[in-house]
């Protein structure tokens, strides 16, 4: 009978030094740590270019009166008829530039060509990786014929490894060690079907 009371204030020992440390030990597990690498490019879209042809022609007719004044009707004449290039570049903040070219003449746009020069972004996912940090737990463990301490150590490369002291039902110390390997489910798929 002595025994018996004896046994049973070992184990009741055991149990209280499991909760103690459970107690003690347990964290919830850290979150992963997500890293992305973004890479920008930018790459130049080539669009043909566009002639500008006005829509609508507007004639006017005019009634001149005579003033007689000296006026060199050449000069007029040779402005009026020839011909100016404008050339105007619109930047896009950060989608690149456009550039208009305009030929003027006889008081109205001739031709129109336009030449954009368009940045398309893009973005690019270099690799995207998942960090686990080493992880330890502690806890205690109940067979049919054992009682103990366990412990765990989980590397960030998936190995686990464990280590165990217990007690069995004769009351011997009994120790147990363990290596843990993490499974892929995608390779083991099959097996759900």
């Amino acid at each position: 009978m002595n025994r018996f009371f004896r046994d049973i204030k070992n184990i009741l020992i055991v149990v209280l030094l499991c909760l103690a440390l459970y107690k003690f030990f347990i964290q919830s597990p850290p979150d992963p740590i997500i890293i992305e690498n973004k890479i920008t490019e930018w790459d130049t879209v080539k669009v043909d270019s566009i002639v500008y042809q006005p829509k609508w022609k507007t004639r006017w007719r005019t009634k001149w009166d005579t003033v007689d004044v000296n006026v060199d009707t050449s000069a007029i004449l040779d402005d009026y008829f020839s011909k100016y290039y404008y050339s105007d570049t619109l930047g896009l903040d950060t989608l690149g530039t456009i550039v208009v070219e305009d030929t003027i003449t006889e008081n109205k746009i001739h031709s129109r060509v336009v030449h954009p020069n368009i940045l398309q972004r893009t973005i690019t996912i270099d690799r995207t990786e998942i960090l686990n940090p080493n992880e330890f737990y502690l806890g205690g463990g109940v067979g049919s014929n054992y009682l103990g301490l366990e412990a765990l150590y989980r590397s960030n490369k998936g190995l686990s490894y464990g280590l165990g002291v217990g007690l069995d039902n004769q009351l011997n110390t009994t120790f147990s060690g363990r290596v843990l390997w993490k499974i892929e489910t995608k390779k083991f798929l099959w097996l759900n079907l």
